[in-house]
C-alpha cells in the first residue's frame, strides 16, 4: 500500500503519526528510544518526533541535539520546561502535533523498524491499533521474549477489530495508537500523576465508542519496553496513592457504562496487579494497600493484587475449599503468617465437597489458585509423577508475569505435596522451603508399612540427583512413602512438625544417621493453629433445644481407631437420671452416617445420642460454640507403633471456642499433655461413667 502525506483535514491535522517521547531522566535508554525512531522505515514526511526537556537536564537536551544533527531530514520537535511533570509534558506535547494519529513513548522503549509504517497502514478514526510488545533485550545476544501477558492476551485476534471486552487490559498498554482529534477532546490537565495514560484510555474508549485493532504478526509492528517506576520507599507510597484514585475514578466510568462493563472490570484489574508489584517490593505497604483496595474492587482484583505481591508459593495437594483437616490447617497457617500467597493443588470434586465458608480463612491472603486435573491418589506413583510435571508447568505459569517467589510451604497429607515442593526447591535453590508434617507417611495407624511402589520418571530422577548432591544416599527406600518422607528430610530448609512424640517417632525410623541429625537441627514444633480471629468474633452460636439436657458434641470422621465405645458402655452403665440428661450429637461425613447409626442403634441407649451429617466449618464452629461439652478423641497407636505420633486437629480449635472439652486419651500422648476439662483413658469405661455422672450432676448454669 502507497501512502502519501495529503492535506490537512477540518482539524488541521495532516495524515501521519506524531510520536511522543517522554525524556524521563537523561540517560542512554533515551538515546536507544530516538535512534529506534530514527530508523524507521515510514517516509520521514509521515511522522514527527515530539520531545520535552527540561531546564535542568542538560543530557536530554545533548541527545535530542545529537539526533537533529546525524538526522537533519527527521522532523524533530523539542518542548522545553523548567521543571518535569508527566501530566503538564503529554498537554504540551499534544497541543503542538501535527499528525491525525498520536502514539506516546516513554524513555527507555523503543519499537521495531517498520513499527510506524504498519499501523499507519491500520490507523482509522474508530478504533485504536495495538502491537506485540516484550522485554527489551540489555545484553548482546540475548532473545527478546514475546511470551508475556500482554502479547499472549491479543495474538488470538491478529489482523482483527474486536471490542475492548475482549481484550486484556496489560495488553492496552502497549503503544497504542490514537486519534489525535479524540485524544484532544477527551484530555484534561485533572489526572492523577500516576496512571493518567490508563484513565484517558478508559474515557477516550468508553465516550468515543472505539473498537481495538490488533495488528497481524506478520507485520512485525513490535514493541521493546522496560520497566520504569520509581519503587523506592517514597515513590512507592506516591505511586500507591495515585493507583488508588485512579481506580476511584475508573470505577466511576463503570458505573454509568454497562456496556463497557466488562473492559472496565479488566482495567481496574490490571491496577490492581500493578499495586500488588508495589507492594511486592515494599511490603510494609501491604496490609495498608489491601484494606483500602478492598473498599473499591472486587475479590477477583484483590486476589490479582495479591498474586503480584506474593513472595510464597503453598504446594497443597488438598487445600480450601475443600473441607479435609490437613487443607484446613494449612489455610489457618498461612493465615497467622499473614502473608500473600499463590497455591498449586488439586482439584478433587469427585473425592472431597467444597465448602464455601473455609474462604473466610486467609482468604483476603490468597492471590492465584492453580489446579492440577486428574486421579485424586495417595499411592500412585504414575499419579505422583503427572502431578509433579504439571505442578512445575503451572508454577512457570505463575510466575510468567512476575519474579520468582522467595518462599514455599507445603504440607502433607496428602503426601504428593512434598514431592512438587521438592520439584521447585530444585529448580529454584534459593527459595526457602518450609516442609510441614501431619502424620507420619510411610507407616499406618495399625503399624503397617506403606508398600506403594516407586517407578521411576523423570522428576524423580531429578530429585533423586539433588539429594545425592547434597551428600545424602537414595539407595535402600522401601516406598514411594518413605522417598516422600526423605526428599523433605534432605532438601527442605525448614521442617515442621506438630508434636513432639511426632518427630521422635519419625526421626526413629530415619535409616540414615546424617539425615536424622539434619532433621532434628532444621525442624521445629508447631501446634495446630485455632480459629482465626476475625472468624470467632464474627462468631453467633447456634440455638440447640432449650429442654434442660446437657449437650455434648463430638465432630470428625469416626473410625475404629478413634471410637466412642468407652461412651456407649458408660452411659448403659449410668443410672437413668443421667441419660434423661445427656445429649450426645455426634457430626460425621455423609459415607459414614449408616454405619454410626447402626452402631448407636446397636450400643447406645434410647433418647441419648443424635446423629447427623458433618456440616461446613462455620457451621461446625457455631454448633460447637452451642454446646456445653466437647468431645477429643486419641488415636489408638500405643500398642502398636510404641508411641503416639498423633494428635487431633479439632483440638486447637475447641480451645479457641472456649467450651469445656473431654480428652479421651492414650496414656502419655500429646493430648493426655494438654489442657483438658475432665480426661479419661481410651477403653475405661469406668472413668468414662464417672464424667458422665459429674456432667451430669452439675447445676445448670442461667444464660
Amino acid at each position: 500500500m502507497e501512502i502519501s502525506p495529503g492535506t490537512a483535514n477540518a482539524e488541521g491535522l495532516l495524515y501521519g503519526i506524531s510520536v511522543f517521547v517522554d525524556p524521563r531522566t537523561a540517560n542512554t535508554d533515551l538515546a536507544w528510544t530516538l535512534d529506534s525512531l530514527a530508523d524507521q522505515t515510514l517516509d520521514n514526511e509521515l511522522f514527527e518526533i515530539v520531545c520535552c526537556v527540561f531546564d535542568a537536564d542538560d543530557n536530554s537536551k545533548g541527545m535530542v541535539a545529537s539526533l537533529q544533527n546525524r538526522r537533519p531530514n527527521l522532523q524533530l520537535q523539542i518542548i522545553q520546561n523548567p521543571v518535569w511533570d508527566q501530566v503538564d509534558a503529554f498537554d504540551d506535547a499534544l497541543s503542538v502535533v501535527k499528525y491525525r494519529y498520536f502514539i506516546s513513548i516513554s524513555q527507555g522503549d523503543s519499537v521495531s523498524s517498520p513499527f510506524l509504517e504498519r499501523i499507519l497502514e491500520r490507523c482509522a478514526n474508530d478504533r485504536i491499533a495495538l502491537t506485540y510488545g516484550c522485554e527489551r533485550c540489555r545484553q548482546p545476544g540475548e532473545r527478546r521474549m514475546f511470551d508475556n501477558r500482554a502479547s499472549q492476551g491479543i495474538r488470538r485476534y491478529a489482523g482483527r477489530t474486536v471490542s475492548p471486552n475482549r481484550v486484556p487490559a496489560a495488553s492496552l498498554h502497549i503503544a497504542q495508537e490514537i486519534p489525535t482529534v479524540l485524544l484532544r477532546q477527551q484530555w484534561n490537565t485533572d489526572y492523577s500523576r500516576s496512571g493518567y495514560d490508563e484513565l484517558l484510555l478508559t474515557r477516550l474508549i468508553v465516550n468515543e465508542q472505539l473498537k481495538v485493532h490488533v495488528l497481524p504478526i506478520s507485520s512485525h509492528a513490535f514493541f521493546y519496553t522496560v520497566a520504569k517506576s520509581d519503587l523506592s520507599t517514597k515513590g512507592c507510597l506516591q505511586l500507591i496513592m495515585h493507583r488508588l484514585e485512579l481506580i476511584h475514578k475508573l470505577n466511576e466510568i463503570g458505573d454509568g457504562h454497562g456496556v463497557y462493563r466488562q473492559f472496565i472490570t479488566r482495567m481496574i484489574k490490571e491496577q490492581a496487579r500493578l499495586l500488588g508489584e508495589y507492594a511486592r517490593v515494599h511490603p510494609e505497604w501491604y496490609k495498608e494497600t489491601r484494606a483500602e483496595l478492598a473498599t473499591l474492587v472486587s475479590p477477583k482484583a484483590i486476589r490479582a493484587f495479591n498474586h503480584q505481591a506474593a513472595q510464597t508459593l503453598v504446594s497443597c495437594y488438598v487445600f480450601t475449599p475443600y473441607n479435609s483437616p490437613s487443607a484446613v490447617v494449612a489455610a489457618k497457617r498461612l493465615d497467622i503468617w499473614s502473608h500473600p500467597f499463590d497455591v498449586i493443588t488439586k482439584k478433587m470434586d469427585r473425592k472431597r465437597f467444597r465448602d464455601p465458608t473455609l474462604s473466610v480463612i486467609a482468604d483476603d491472603l490468597g492471590g492465584l489458585v492453580a489446579r492440577v486435573h486428574g486421579p485424586v491418589t495417595s499411592d500412585s506413583w504414575r499419579d505422583l509423577a503427572y502431578y509433579c510435571s504439571e505442578g512445575i508447568a503451572m508454577m512457570e505459569s505463575l510466575t510468567i508475569d512476575r519474579p520468582q517467589y522467595s518462599h514455599l510451604y507445603s504440607r502433607a497429607q496428602l503426601p504428593y505435596s512434598h514431592a512438587l515442593a521438592a520439584l521447585i526447591k530444585v529448580r529454584q535453590p534459593t527459595i526457602n522451603w518450609i516442609a510441614e508434617f501431619s502424620d507420619p507417611l510411610s507407616v499406618g495407624i495399625d503399624g503397617v508399612e506403606s508398600t506403594a511402589g516407586l517407578g521411576i520418571f523423570p522428576e524423580r530422577e531429578v530429585i533423586d540427583d539433588a539429594m545425592i548432591l547434597a551428600g545424602f544416599t537414595v539407595g535402600g527406600v522401601h516406598s514411594m512413602h518413605e522417598w516422600l518422607e526423605l526428599i523433605a528430610y534432605t532438601l527442605a530448609d525448614q521442617l515442621v512438625f506438630t508434636n513432639e512424640k511426632q518427630r521422635s517417632f519419625m526421626v526413629s525410623r530415619i535409616r540414615e544417621f546424617s539425615v536424622a541429625e539434619r532433621v532434628m537441627r532444621r525442624s521445629t514444633i508447631m501446634p495446630h493453629p485455632g480459629v482465626p480471629q476475625n472468624i470467632l468474633k464474627a462468631l453467633r452460636p447456634s440455638t440447640l433445644s432449650g429442654d434442660g439436657k446437657i449437650h455434648l458434641g463430638y465432630f470428625g470422621a469416626y473410625y475404629e481407631s478413634r471410637g466412642l465405645n468407652e461412651i456407649w458402655s458408660g452411659l448403659n452403665r449410668c443410672p437413668q437420671y443421667v441419660r434423661d440428661k445427656i445429649m450426645l450429637h455426634i457430626y460425621v461425613p455423609a459415607w459414614q452416617l449408616i454405619a454410626i447409626r447402626r452402631d448407636v442403634a446397636e450400643r447406645a441407649p434410647t433418647g441419648c445420642v443424635c446423629v447427623a451429617q458433618f456440616v461446613n466449618y462455620l457451621e461446625f464452629l457455631s454448633i460447637a460454640k452451642a454446646m456445653d461439652w466437647l468431645l477429643v478423641t486419641d488415636s489408638r497407636a500405643t500398642q502398636v507403633l510404641g508411641i503416639n505420633p498423633y494428635f487431633p486437629s479439632k483440638y486447637a480449635d475447641y480451645v479457641s471456642l472456649g467450651i469445656p472439652i473431654w480428652g479421651i486419651v492414650e496414656s502419655g500422648s500429646t493430648l493426655s499433655t494438654s489442657a483438658l476439662d475432665a480426661m479419661s483413658i481410651v477403653g475405661d469405661v469406668d472413668q468414662a461413667e464417672i464424667i458422665l455422672t459429674r456432667i451430669a450432676s452439675e447445676p445448670d448454669v442461667p444464660e
